[in-house]
């Protein structure tokens, strides 16, 4: 996607009870608090054959297996009672293992879920590698880590990056690092652990938010503090050639203010490498979306645009971490609040929304922002704390962290863009 001007306001917002749009929302599964994984705070994984998988809040893990025919629901199993599923991590191996994060006294684990060997089984949960308590080691922990974000590459390799540790005692507990785990050569093997990244704090990066990964192997990582401006920055690691270094990359340092602040969360990619991700700050102090071109010559900078600023109730505040990029160059997410005022749970502060962001076609225009869905916390749900992924299907799926009917246990959600 080409960017026009650095700075782009929206130039048009809609909701598309008034507007048609091309997208459609349901609520596919409503989630029963006390009797399964409930409260999902982080994002939905979507297998191959299409069945999703997804976190409750310190309740374990679901599985949602789609209908057989159009218009049939939904089946729900519950595959883990992990009570202490710690936050969003979650990721899918390409053997459809699961890996995500437990915290059950302190100190943070990271695990598998394998899948059953025949249909109906019961996955199989092991411990992959446990990370020292950084709170208790004091500066420098090098082994120590609260990973933020997963994600598996080709081989099976895991890879994480954690808030805290490396080791930089420019912070108090670690500026933080990206790591690996790498399976063992024959099965019930050890996993081994490496730090492949410390970043230093200040110009360096601190505080990683979210883990992406690219198949040439390189990984795209947001951090919420360091920078050039100690607004947050966001960082290319390349990996490395023969066993050697991974060497990093600063990519953008952020200005603050209406210019974004601590980037978070999972960037995404278009067809042409541009990066899109979600950070704070924005006019209204209500986040915004912005986007990093690739430059056409390597070494050169990368290009920075911020695409929409959200500020007023009825288009959204704060934007969950985790976009789609979809055909023609259009951008889907969702926010925490904001959308129109309905009241009851939610009270002015909005039970959150679905929107969609179209380019113009002209160069240098602006984005135009389209509610899909504002939510009422009714059977709908409210308040998604995690943004959305997209299905082979073409289907885009989310949660969110309350509401429903079934006692406030959270929904996920389909959007047919």
């Amino acid at each position: 996607m080409k960017f026009g001007q650095a700075i782009t306001a929206t130039a048009a917002f809609y909701v598309c009870a008034h507007v048609a749009c091309a997208a459609e929302f349901t609520t596919i599964f409503v989630l029963r608090a006390g009797h399964m994984p409930a409260g999902p705070t982080g994002p939905i994984v979507v297998a191959q054959n299409g069945a999703l998988y997804g976190t409750g809040e310190s309740s374990g893990i679901f599985e949602l297996q789609p209908p057989a025919s159009p218009g049939d629901t939904w089946t729900e199993t519950t595959i883990s009672n992990n009570a202490f599923i710690y936050g969003p991590p979650l990721a899918m191996g390409p053997d459809g293992s699961l890996y995500s994060v437990e915290q059950p006294v302190g100190y943070f684990k990271i695990f598998q879920l394998a899948p059953p060997a025949e249909p109906g089984g019961a996955w199989t949960e092991t411990v992959l590698y446990t990370f020292n308590n950084c709170v208790q080691m004091g500066q420098g922990c090098t082994n120590a880590g609260s990973p933020v974000g997963l994600a598996v590459g080709p081989d099976g390799t895991v890879y994480g990056a954690s808030e805290n540790g490396g080791t930089s005692s420019l912070c108090t507990y670690g500026c933080g690092m990206i790591f690996t785990l790498t399976p063992p050569s024959s099965p019930g093997g050890i996993w081994a652990e490496s730090m492949i990244f410390s970043f230093g704090g200040g110009p360096d990066g601190a505080n990683p938010s979210g883990l992406t990964i690219v198949p040439d192997g390189t990984l795209y990582v947001p951090t919420k503090d360091g920078g050039r401006g100690n607004e947050g920055a966001v960082f290319a690691l390349h990996p490395a050639a023969s066993g050697g270094a991974w060497t990093g990359e600063l990519l953008y340092s952020f200005q603050g203010g209406k210019y974004g602040t601590a980037p978070y969360g999972p960037l995404a990619l278009d067809q042409d490498g541009t990066l899109y991700g979600t950070a704070g700050g924005g006019t209204g102090r209500s986040g915004l979306v912005f986007g990093l071109e690739p430059p056409a010559v390597s070494g050169n900078p990368w290009r920075a645009s911020v695409i929409h600023i959200f500020g007023s109730h009825p288009s959204g505040r704060i934007p969950a971490p985790g976009l789609v990029v979809g055909s023609g160059g259009a951008i889907y997410g969702a926010t925490e609040k904001g959308g129109q005022d309905v009241g009851g749970f939610c009270k002015k502060a909005g039970c959150g929304t679905v929107f969609e962001l179209l380019p113009t076609a002209a160069p240098g225009g602006s984005w135009t922002e389209s509610l899909i869905h504002t939510f009422t916390c009714r059977n709908d749900g409210c308040q998604p704390f995690s943004g959305l992924v997209q299905g082979p299907d073409g289907f885009i799926y989310g949660t969110t962290s309350t509401g429903g009917d079934s006692g406030n246990g959270g929904t996920v959600y389909q959007v047919q863009p």
